[in-house]
């Protein structure tokens, strides 16, 4: 549905591969604001998968998605300091899906 970039990220194969595939393409946003959750209410994601992002789902934006957010992160520490824990159970009709990386 969209994808968000690492803050300061310049990373020309994702910006490609967003351009090629007509993927909306967020820079430098803070996440959790209010005026980032306006902007990405209109995609109705059915949940979130968060690749080794620069920052941190407060519950407000996991709860945008029914079935919430997947954190895959390239360290010991791999959870998320949300109050909310949710577990994710894709199906066929998890459609869709955001990306941040």
């Amino acid at each position: 549905m969209f994808i968000c970039v690492r803050r300061s990220s310049d990373d020309k194969i994702l910006a490609k591969f967003a351009a090629d595939y007509g993927i909306e393409l967020f820079r430098d946003c803070d996440i959790n604001s209010p005026k980032f959750l306006a902007m990405i209410t209109k995609f109705n994601c059915d949940i979130f998968v968060s690749m080794s992002f620069d920052q941190i789902f407060k519950p407000q934006i996991i709860d945008l998605a029914p079935l919430g957010a997947i954190n895959k992160y390239l360290s010991l520490q791999v959870f998320n300091k949300c109050k909310k824990k949710r577990f994710i159970k894709p199906n066929s009709t998890t459609q869709n899906v955001c990306l941040v990386c």
